[in-house]
C-alpha cells in the first residue's frame, strides 16, 4: 500500500485508508531503555538507514511502525499483526537522510472492523417452510 495521508501532532490520518489508528507508543532514544514497549536499532547502509524494532505492548489487528523525519515520514504497515512483535526495517537515501536524521519510531494500532455476516437464504427458506407446515397442519 501506499502512504496517503498525513501526521500531525502524533495522530495519523488517512494513513493507509483509515482515520481510526490509535496511537500506541514513540521512542526518540534508539537501544535506549524500553519503558514504553516500543524499542528500535538504528544504522547506516550506503543506500541509506537501517535497522531492527521490538514491541512489547498491546497487540492489534493492524499496526503501522512509523519513521520520522523533520517533516516527512516513512509508514510500514503490518495487517493481520497479531503476532507480529519484532522486525528489521530500511528506508533508502533518496530523500538525503542520513542516521543522525531520524528523529523517533511510533507505532500505532487498529482492530479490524467486524463485517455483518448475512444470515444465508436457507435459513429463510427453513422459517418459510415451517410456517408452511403449521399452517397445513391447522387445516386439518
Amino acid at each position: 500500500d501506499s502512504v496517503d495521508g498525513w501526521m500531525a501532532g502524533g495522530e495519523l490520518t488517512g494513513i493507509f485508508g483509515h482515520d481510526d489508528w490509535d496511537f500506541l507508543a514513540k521512542d526518540e532514544n534508539p537501544g535506549g531503555d524500553v519503558d514504553n514497549g516500543l524499542s528500535y536499532t538504528i544504522g547506516e547502509t550506503s543506500s541509506g538507514m537501517d535497522g531492527t524494532w521490538n514491541w512489547d505492548g498491546p497487540l492489534y489487528d493492524e499496526m503501522v511502525l512509523v519513521l520520522k523525519q523533520g517533516s516527512t515520514f516513512a509508514a510500514y504497515l503490518f495487517e493481520d499483526a497479531a503476532d507480529i512483535v519484532s522486525g528489521e526495517w530500511m528506508t533508502t537515501s533518496a530523500f538525503g537522510l542520513e542516521e543522525g536524521d531520524l528523529s523517533h519510531m511510533s507505532i500505532y494500532g487498529r482492530m479490524a472492523e467486524m463485517s455483518k455476516v448475512p444470515a444465508p437464504a436457507a435459513g429463510f427458506l427453513l422459517i418459510a417452510g415451517l410456517g408452511g407446515l403449521a399452517a397445513l397442519r391447522r387445516r386439518k
